[in-house]
């Protein structure tokens, strides 16, 4: 018998649902649209597949740099004097993460040009717990100041709560407040630096 190349036994074991790897977003909806069930469950997901608003990907581990930029802006914020190397990483992450203001107020045309932050668009599961409740949701956009979320729920702007992420092969909760409900969706703004937990 032949040994199996890393590939090709990873290939035997890894589950039709991770072809949602190779799909953007819009394709994933077109996926489900037809039946295929392409959202895994928070325990099995990969790292995230992000589209900015022009439609790009996003070229990186998003949810690894939301965190590292919250990180580094939180502790230049406290007033700690940032290494070079670390200024220098805070200003790529502003660059990729934060929306440029608009020039003048006629170039307003909307709320997406009033925020903070780009929203990449996105479909993976998350944990939120707030109060009693303790339930998945699916994730659909995240930016370095919260997400969007959908699913039935009975959350109202305010509430205290905690999102927690698959990634890296573990964990991550992020302490959060419910800025906006609409139906079955609703934003969280984060509300502090996230940190690893057990699944």
């Amino acid at each position: 018998m032949q040994p199996q190349s890393a590939m090709s036994a990873l290939a035997e074991h890894v589950p039709t649902f991770l072809h949602a790897l190779v799909l953007s977003p819009h394709e994933q909806a077109a996926s489900a649209a037809n039946g295929a069930d392409v959202v895994p469950r928070m325990s099995e997901v990969p790292p995230i597949r992000a589209e900015a608003p022009d439609g790009s990907l996003y070229g990186g581990d998003l949810v690894a740099d939301v965190v590292r930029y919250r990180e580094l802006r939180a502790r230049s914020l406290a007033g700690d004097l940032l290494a070079g190397h670390e200024l220098d990483e805070l200003s790529k992450l502003e660059s990729d993460l934060r929306q440029p203001r608009p020039q003048r107020s006629d170039e307003v045309d909307d709320a997406a040009a009033l925020r903070s932050f780009f929203r990449f668009a996105c479909d993976f599961p998350a944990r939120v717990r707030a109060g009693i409740v303790d339930a998945e949701f699916s994730v659909k956009d995240i930016s370095a100041g919260g997400v969007k979320l959908e699913g039935p729920h009975r959350f109202t702007p305010g509430d205290v709560a905690a999102l927690t992420v698959a990634h890296d092969g573990g964990h991550l909760s992020f302490p959060s407040r419910v800025a906006w409900v609409r139906g079955e969706a609703f934003g969280l703004m984060f509300a502090g630096a996230a940190r690893p937990v057990a699944g």
